[in-house]
């Protein structure tokens, strides 16, 4: 009887020794997972913090600029405030998918600026259908609010549109619009931001 409750006694010790061991592994776990907590707010987030701060000066020069002012950045100021799509179209004069894009369907009226400095380039009224998959127009607000240059990529010639005022790839201009220009400006919407209004 006493060496039964003996061996008992023993095996409940066993059992609640393997349960100390594993609340042990359980806690050192909690530690580890605490401790890396603790290091991405203590030195990985003041980096991010740091980049974003970073930013929101970048875009604050540019905004304090007179719009009559060219805007020059470095490719990492830009690659700072661009999202990597609009980085891609802007600053590497990359293409967005048709159809999949913000403003080619789109009808409100209002002014569409550059995505990348504000500079306003072109008015909803002069929007059309162009059934392309994005958006279209027959003409500028102004002619000095843009850039067109000859783009010989790809083996193909065409005319390139920039933003006049920090050289932002827009899109290509062709010669298959409507009256009164004849003009289509085939344009990213990636590279554009619509402020709306009553008019335009």
């Amino acid at each position: 009887m006493g060496r039964a409750k003996t061996q008992k006694t023993r095996a409940k010790g066993a059992v609640n020794g393997r349960r100390m061991v594993y609340r042990l592994k359980l806690h050192k776990g909690a530690i580890v997972t605490a401790l890396w907590l603790l290091y991405l707010c203590c030195i990985a987030a003041p980096k991010a913090f740091g980049d974003d701060a970073e930013a929101a000066r970048i875009r604050a020069r540019v905004k304090a600029l007179p719009m009559t002012e060219k805007v020059r950045l470095t490719n990492d100021q830009w690659r700072r405030i661009l999202t990597p799509a609009q980085f891609f179209v802007l600053r590497e004069a990359g293409t967005e998918p048709p159809f999949k894009n913000e403003y080619w369907n789109n009808h409100e009226k209002g002014i569409y600026v550059c995505a990348a400095c504000g500079n306003e380039l072109f008015g909803s009224n002069t929007k059309f259908e162009s059934d392309t998959g994005w958006p279209s127009f027959y003409q500028p607000l102004a002619q000095d609010k843009i850039l067109v240059l000859a783009d010989n990529t790809g083996g193909m010639r065409r005319e390139e549109v920039r933003c006049a005022r920090c050289g932002s790839h827009l899109g290509h201009v062709f010669n298959d619009g409507p009256a009164p220009t004849h003009l289509r400006y085939c344009l990213n919407s990636v590279s554009l931001k619509l402020k709306t209004t009553k008019e335009h």
